[in-house]
């Protein structure tokens, strides 16, 4: 998506369908040189309206992981990261978008029966190391 310059640093999504078949075409062409497939997050976006919108369980059977890890981390650290790169960010709850992320993160891992991990992002590079042994 950045190659195409299409990243909104807003994190609201204009078009879900189209950043969904983006994300698709992006996965598919790592799935051709890489066997293992870890999400790290995506399940949740901001729709235009700035609203969460939960992503179709669809698109993650295309992708069809190995595992799914949900980062969590301290909701301020996480609107200061945004905050750093886009200071003009809009108002949402960083708390709330994130439990609806691990929710829905780990109803799919239970739907697409692979393993599901909630770490935090210091935690992810142990985690990595496990999987790739």
């Amino acid at each position: 998506k950045a190659a195409k310059g299409d990243v909104n640093i807003s994190k609201r999504v204009g078009d879900i369908d189209a950043n969904q078949s983006l994300l698709l075409e992006g996965v598919a062409a790592l799935r051709s040189t890489q066997s293992l497939l870890l999400i790290d997050g995506h399940f949740v976006v901001m729709n235009r309206l700035g609203e969460p919108e939960k992503i179709d369980i669809c698109v993650f059977e295309q992708m069809n992981p190995n595992v799914i890890v949900c980062l969590r981390d301290d909701p301020a650290a996480i609107l200061q990261r945004l905050r750093d790169r886009d200071e003009r960010l809009p108002v949402f709850d960083v708390a709330a978008l994130q439990d609806s992320e691990t929710a829905h993160a780990k109803w799919v891992a239970q739907q697409l029966a692979v393993p599901f991990y909630c770490i935090r992002p210091d935690e992810l590079p142990e985690v990595v190391k496990l999987l790739t042994r």
